[in-house]
């Protein structure tokens, strides 16, 4: 989980849940998806939230990245926004790098309605083509792998007037990311979005958002620039 200490000490996560990636067993349960230690990776409740989240990268159809798949919510509505182009110019990708959820996703015919890449996101972004729309709800290890790592990545992999969204557990704007985008001239909207939020998420009663929450806000990043293009590694 990636978490920002600001003034009265206050936490603001924009990925989910832990402070590395997860390489313990997954299960799949009352709709939920959790850890072998009873945490919550994933869970039903979040549906509405990821169809919002969705809709708004689905925007400008075209080509759409999702990098987490987990309970594959916000790919199953991506893949619907995507249909409703009834286009063929359109595409969908999915980084998970989980092998409990390649074996879900196998399940449910991922492989057939999407490109699914097997990796870790931070070895892959550079080997990708760009996008129209790219969200991000997964791990990451270190602040860094957010703000010197994929933010970065937004120039060379999001088309012009391509929108980027992440999962964010708060309702507070965020100084730093605002900065980075008037340094990079990228827009940012923030969306306000009414949630219902349980008290109990992980199976020992503890919670990775906070359930007195009633809304959290959506980060809409816009690209204004044409994409940049990687420098080729000389050997």
């Amino acid at each position: 989980m990636i978490c920002y200490t600001q003034k009265k000490s206050k936490n603001i996560c924009v990925a989910k849940r832990y402070n590395n990636m997860d390489n313990s067993k997954f299960i799949y349960t009352d709709s939920n998806l959790y850890n072998e230690h009873g945490g919550a990776v994933m869970m039903e409740w979040e549906r509405g939230w990821m169809e919002r989240s969705a809709e708004i990268v689905c925007k400008n159809g075209g080509d759409i990245l999702n990098i987490g798949h987990g309970l594959g919510l916000v790919d199953s509505y991506i893949n619907q926004f995507l249909m409703n182009y009834n286009s063929t110019s359109t595409s969908h990708t999915i980084i998970e790098n989980h092998p409990d959820v390649h074996i879900y996703m196998k399940k449910h015919g991922w492989y057939d309605k999407a490109n699914v890449i097997e990796s870790d996101w931070r070895t892959t972004l550079t080997h990708l083509p760009i996008f129209d729309g790219i969200y991000y709800d997964t791990w990451s290890g270190e602040v860094n792998d957010f703000y010197n790592g994929l933010l970065n990545h937004l120039p060379y992999i999001l088309k012009k007037n391509g929108i980027f969204l992440f999962w964010y557990d708060a309702n507070i704007e965020l100084p730093e990311l605002n900065e980075w985008c008037s340094l990079n001239n990228f827009s940012i909207v923030y969306e306000e979005f009414d949630i219902d939020i349980p008290n109990r998420q992980h199976k020992n009663g503890e919670h990775y958002i906070n359930p007195k929450l009633k809304s959290v806000l959506l980060p809409i990043i816009t690209n204004l620039n044409e994409p940049k293009q990687y420098k080729p590694i000389l050997i």
